[in-house]
């Protein structure tokens, strides 16, 4: 998975010193919302199906 590597130089958590932002974190607490989102999604789906087979 290309897209979650860390860009070259950056440390794998924490902030980059050098930017002085916290864009990397952003994304990386967007990206664990958007898939606990979609594991909840996903688990729903099954019980409902379950229950209206």
């Amino acid at each position: 998975m290309r897209f979650f590597d860390p860009e070259p130089g950056t440390p794998l958590h924490g902030r980059d010193p050098r930017h002085g932002s916290s864009e990397g974190d952003a994304m990386a607490v967007l990206g664990g919302i958007v898939g606990v989102v979609l594991l909840l999604g996903l688990a729903v789906f099954a019980v409902l199906a379950m229950i209206f087979r």
